[in-house]
């Protein structure tokens, strides 16, 4: 396993805390392991972290140690960590992070240890992003289901080519998961393919 940059579009924003065995960094590229941190248990003979992390993958999260070398968009996989323990939080929380100057180690700023456990959230935003996707879908299909029975106002031969037109239209917006376009309008309001009110 080697560090793997974000990917715009490949990874979705989450905030919370994690414990890491292992990371990786441009720094680090073929991964290190945790110095471990005081309150911390070794757990299957191995020193554990805590990092905050900002990002989540499908199998990573991205972020920074709380102690150390002020490392940011570490990669951590999701094999590489663990939940706290209830006795870790209880202890971790009676104590503070400092922050030093780069000359001297006078403590510049102090806060208390607040944990914030992570909750994984890819698949369950990636499930919820594929079911509207295919709401979407449902959608579009009812609509050219509609036009077809009863042809959408064309009512002879010649308007044969514009309802083909609009039936083209709604299927590449059916295929592009289009919830932007106006398909419906009301009294100085419009509307998307699912009956959302768009605004401007």
């Amino acid at each position: 396993m080697k560090y793997k940059k974000l990917e715009e579009g490949k990874y979705i924003e989450n905030k919370g805390d994690i414990l890491a065995c292992k990371y990786y960094h441009l720094v680090f590229p073929d991964g290190i392991e945790a110095i471990g941190s005081s309150g911390i248990k070794k757990i299957d003979n191995k020193e554990w972290e805590i990092f905050w992390i900002s990002k989540e993958t499908e199998n990573a999260y991205y972020g920074s140690p709380a102690e150390g070398l002020g490392l940011v968009d570490c990669m951590i996989l999701k094999t590489d960590t663990r939940a706290f323990l209830p006795e870790e939080i209880e202890e971790l929380e009676k104590h503070t992070y400092g922050l030093t100057g780069l000359l001297n180690e006078e403590v510049k700023y102090v806060h208390p240890v607040k944990i914030n456990p992570i909750v994984e959230k890819w698949n369950t935003d990636k499930k919820k992003d594929l079911e509207r996707k295919l709401k979407i879908k449902d959608e579009y299909l009812r609509l050219i289901i509609d036009i077809g029975f009863d042809y959408d106002g064309y009512n002879d031969a010649d308007n044969l080519k514009d309802i083909i037109d609009e039936l083209v239209k709604y299927a590449k917006q059916a295929l592009n998961n289009d919830d932007t376009s106006i398909i419906y309008s009301g009294t100085n309001k419009k509307y998307n393919i699912l009956n959302e009110e768009l605004e401007g």
